[in-house]
């Protein structure tokens, strides 16, 4: 199978990964549960990093841009719903495939961990102590240093591109394509990228940080509940 080909029925056995978590199938206490968890893990995030963000402009921008436009994931719904369309398209985006694949795939992981974690954790109010049990029987450390890796891939795939005025005009002229192919939202998130980390030089560095810090934290939260 060419590698192009391979790609993309990696890109298609993500999305069928996506569409069976149980955010697509549980009630709305789960969705309620699932949004509190979000809120909780920006918070705790917003927390722990507070020692770099507080002295550093770059890592504070970095940091406030991924909280609340990559944390979570980006919104795939629109562009599941396009089907093998959507996937043609991705199919003749050449030099940025890569990106998008990376994007994909830390969206659909990103979403799977929360699920796991919603399902294992308790009605009860969220928790340091909680979240880092919900962590231990979830088991999913090699989920989550992939995931890690992949904003590590992400940094680097945009930092060539994210000051380029070129770009960025030629990105925003495509705005209507990537509406009619479902990939509204991502656009939205990209361009959001564009303006509030053109200024910032050390893209890659910094998302490479980031991505560290919450290494070591995977490690600590799993000896807090041991």
């Amino acid at each position: 199978m060419p590698p192009k080909e391979a790609q993309l029925q990696a890109l298609q056995e993500l999305f069928e990964r996506y569409r069976a978590l149980p955010r697509h199938h549980e009630d709305a206490a789960f969705l309620r549960r699932l949004r509190a968890l979000q809120q909780w893990e920006v918070v705790d995030m917003r927390r722990r990093h507070a020692p770099f963000s507080a002295t550093q402009t770059e890592y504070e921008k970095v940091l406030e841009f991924y909280l609340s436009q990559l944390h979570n994931g980006l919104p795939l719904d629109e562009m599941i719903d396009r089907g093998p369309k959507g996937l043609e398209h991705a199919r003749r985006m050449d030099k940025t495939f890569p990106l998008f694949a990376s994007a994909i795939e830390f969206s659909v992981l990103s979403a799977d961990i929360q699920d796991r974690l919603v399902t294992a954790l308790s009605e009860a109010p969220l928790t340091a102590t909680e979240y880092a049990a919900a962590v231990w029987a979830c088991d999913d450390a090699a989920l989550r240093h992939r995931r890690l890796d992949l904003l590590v891939e992400i940094g680097h795939l945009i930092a060539p591109h994210i000051r380029s005025r070129m770009i960025y005009s030629g990105f925003i002229l495509l705005k209507g394509m990537f509406r009619n192919v479902g990939l509204g939202e991502i656009h939205d998130t990209l361009n959001t990228g564009f303006r509030q980390l053109r200024d910032v030089a050390r893209i890659a560095q910094i998302m490479a940080a980031i991505a560290e810090h919450e290494k070591k934290q995977i490690g600590e939260r799993l000896l807090q509940s041991a």
